[in-house]
């Protein structure tokens, strides 16, 4: 008998997978700086959240790696800045 295996998903690959049973996700955008997190703020509209992601980056909250209620391009900078 194989053993058993377990990984914890990225929470791109778990939105994927809440979505692929029906639950609405709230609309998002990937980025790779700090303008491009401008541009999508300016596309979702504000306030917005900002968070680092990657595949080996677990309890963002806990490390200290999301901004809430970013209101404005300056807000959102800064937040990409620091994350």
């Amino acid at each position: 008998m194989a053993a058993p295996t377990s990984r914890t998903l990225s929470e791109s690959a778990s939105k994927d997978l809440l979505r692929s049973f029906g639950l609405p996700m709230a609309d998002e955008r990937e980025v790779t700086d700090a303008a491009g997190a401008v541009v999508a703020a300016a596309e979702l509209g504000f306030p917005v959240v900002a968070k680092l992601c990657g595949d080996a980056i677990a309890h963002k909250t806990e490390r200290g790696l999301v901004r809430l209620k970013l209101g404005s391009e300056d807000a959102v900078r800064q937040a990409a800045a620091e994350l």
